[in-house]
């Protein structure tokens, strides 16, 4: 009944392989043919004397090879391809079919029973009433390189004859059907794997030196045989090989598979259960970010194996402590930036946020500093410190210093700030923002299935400037009751700048039997700000407008300031989908991501929309008001041109706050909305200055 059992699995087993077999893409398995004894000189002696015939060892090893090939080539295996071992040294060979040869002796009434070996004694060979027979046994071997090893007798059969020939024969059909066999162990040992392939899967798409967790991830490795089934073996399952170190990086086994012994600087993993040799790799030194170029390989039968080199991407860390202003005056204040953020091996830039940065700083003799001793990165990795002038301070020095928790390395930055003694008329401040929102839903239904679509964008960006003025120029038109005072700027700090751009769209398309969903977000943060042509704007007057007769000014005139920056973007890209038949059910998910960068620029300035200027009449209204002042006497036939075009002004550059005279400003907003409906598009402008004047106009 057992046998009965195991010969009705053997042939399901064997008729699945068969049908599988008609669509895989497994290669003939290479079968090495073999002695592996020497034989001894009784049974050279005898094979020459009984087949008539005066050949040496080799010759009879070659033409014994060859009649094991030739009878097993008759046997009419497809996808088994034989070969003699001795003359194909260097063959690659998946099989080993092995053969000895000895002298037997068996009754001559009864053959079956074998009891002893023929013997010589002083060159006379023995046997009483026995009979003289070749015994073959073979074993077929199952070959690998792999480590641990994996080499698998499979077959084991043995014939005995008087005839060398007929002996091969017969041994060579008890070994029928060879292939099948082949096919039933493999069926029953998924490892190693004929023809391996690799497929190599990261935890994350990078890692990161700001904590432990960030710094590590498991690399998993499936294998398939050309059968394309992963492989997995309960007793002696797939060594997968793992680079051990590299410069940068270090490797740890899993808890979840079985540690195999070290391989050519590898670390060995068998796969498990659920299929998987999994690895993890960790950051051992350094700041910079890095490629790290990683070597996996696996083994299979034969000497087949499957190799792969991968990148892991780590992304270091960059310190800067940006003072809005690197001299400023006695008794003034100005912002000091501490940006911490990570930085690609392409150069692009992320914030790193919620990290505690040590600030020491040297030089402060009755300034004041705050906050002091440590800051955190806000979301967009900057955290600010504020630094008001003494009247002794000279030059002070801001030292920044990051250490990730846990490493044994820390990164560190520094700045200066010059302190100098007050040398101008007067102090301009500007600030302005920009926001843009979008948002968007639709659906639609229909017989095919749903979709949906989803969007939201949000563009912010802020600035500031610091702008110390020296009056150059001045003169009066007592006809409009007006003074002019021109200024120039002595520098142009920009105090403050952030920028920060998200958007977030989601489609899906969902029907009975398929679908897909897709998220896809954007994200943009700035770098490499400046302030545009500066040069040039430090040539441009910005004239003050003041009443004669009350001595307070009126308006400003200015364009604005302008900040030129990059956007460092990145976009990832989610992906699921699902399908059933036909051909078979089946699931994808896609991670992408990719990066770019983009030159942008933004100006602060006026953002309203001009009016006519309420500080300039018409000129024939003016001078007759001006005549009128003075006594002279107006024709009785004067009259107003009320057709002469009046200047206009945007209303943020009117003075609406402070006494006009050694403290004022003003301000404006302006915002464009084209909602409909459920859709949001809106964006929203805003811009203020204020003048505090030093010294008393001229």
């Amino acid at each position: 009944m057992n046998k009965t059992i195991r010969a009705a699995s053997f042939m399901m087993a064997v008729f699945c392989l068969t049908l599988t077999g008609q669509e895989d893409q497994c290669p003939n398995f290479k079968v090495a043919i073999s002695c592996r004894n020497v034989i001894n000189d009784s049974t050279l002696f005898y094979l020459n004397k009984i087949h008539n015939r005066n050949l040496t060892l080799d010759a009879w090893i070659a033409e014994i090879n060859a009649k094991f090939v030739e009878e097993l080539n008759n046997a009419g295996y497809n996808d088994l391809d034989f070969f003699a071992a001795e003359s194909n040294p260097g063959a690659d060979r998946d099989i080993l079919f092995a053969y000895d040869i000895i002298l037997w002796r068996v009754n001559k009434d009864n053959p079956e029973n074998k009891y002893a070996d023929a013997y010589f004694k002083d060159g006379v060979l023995y046997f009483d009433n026995q009979k003289i027979v070749f015994r073959i046994r073979t074993q077929v071997d199952i070959l690998s390189n792999c480590i641990p090893i994996m080499t698998s007798p499979i077959i084991n059969e043995e014939w005995i004859s008087d005839d060398i020939f007929l002996c091969v024969k017969n041994v060579v059909a008890k070994n029928w059907p060879l292939d099948r066999q082949i096919w039933y162990w493999e069926s029953q040992h998924l490892a190693p794997a004929r023809k391996p392939r690799m497929f190599v899967y990261f935890e994350k798409n990078y890692l990161s030196l700001l904590d432990q967790d960030s710094r590590r991830m498991n690399v998993t490795i499936k294998v398939k045989n050309c059968r394309e089934q992963y492989v997995y073996n309960q007793f002696q399952s797939q060594p997968v090989y793992f680079e051990k170190e590299t410069e940068r990086l270090h490797s740890k086994s899993s808890i979840k598979c079985t540690d195999g012994p070290d391989r050519a600087g590898c670390r060995t993993i068998l796969t498990n259960k659920d299929y998987e040799a999994i690895c993890e790799y960790s950051i051992k030194n350094g700041m910079e970010p890095g490629r790290e170029m990683v070597h996996f390989f696996t083994c299979g039968i034969g000497s087949a194996s499957s190799a792969a080199d991968h990148e892991i991407i780590i992304r270091g860390l960059e310190l800067l402590v940006e003072p809005w202003r690197n001299t400023i005056h006695n008794g003034e204040k100005t912002t000091i930036s501490i940006d911490l953020h990570e930085k690609d091996p392409d150069g692009s830039k992320y914030p790193a946020v919620d990290q505690e940065v040590e600030i020491k700083v040297t030089g402060i003799v009755d300034g004041a500093l705050s906050p002091e001793g440590k800051v955190t990165t806000d979301e967009m990795g900057v955290a600010w410190i504020d630094y008001r002038a003494g009247k002794e301070d000279k030059q002070i020095k801001i030292t920044a210093t990051f250490t990730p928790p846990g490493y044994s390395e820390k990164v560190t930055a520094d700045a200066t700030i010059t302190v100098k003694p007050l040398e101008y008329d007067a102090t301009l401040t500007l600030k302005g923002s920009y926001k843009k929102t979008e948002k968007s839903h639709y659906e639609t239904k229909n017989s095919w299935g749903d979709n949906e679509n989803t969007f939201e964008t949000e563009d912010c960006r802020e600035a500031s400037f610091y702008v110390p003025l020296k009056m150059v120029d001045a003169y009066d038109v007592e006809v409009q009751n007006l003074r002019y005072e021109y200024y120039l700027p002595v520098d142009i700090n920009l105090s403050h700048f952030n920028a920060s751009f998200k958007s977030t769209e989601y489609q899906s398309s969902i029907a009975p039997d398929q679908g897909s969903k897709t998220t896809i977000i954007k994200k943009k943060t700035a770098s490499d700000r400046k302030i545009s042509i500066k040069e040039v704007m430090l040539q441009n007057h910005i004239v003050m407008t003041l009443d004669l007769k009350t001595g307070k000014v009126r308006k400003i005139d200015l364009d604005g300031f302008a900040i030129g920056f990059t956007w460092n973007e990145t976009i990832d890209i989610h992906k699921d989908s699902w399908w059933q038949p036909p051909p078979q059910p089946g699931h994808e998910t896609i991670d992408d991501r990719q990066s770019s960068k983009s030159d942008d620029s933004f100006q602060v300035g006026p953002v309203e929309d001009p009016v006519p200027d309420p500080t300039i009449k018409s000129s024939s209204e003016e001078i007759m008001n001006y005549l009128k002042e003075m006594g002279i006497p107006l024709p009785a036939d004067a009259d107003i041109n009320k057709e002469e075009e009046v200047p206009k002004i945007e209303p943020d550059l009117l003075v609406k706050f402070g006494d006009g005279k050694s403290y004022f400003g003003g301000e404006g907003s302006k915002i464009i909305d084209n909602s409909e409906g459920s859709t949001v598009n809106r964006e929203e402008f805003s811009f203020s200055w204020q003048v505090t004047r030093k010294k008393k106009p001229l």
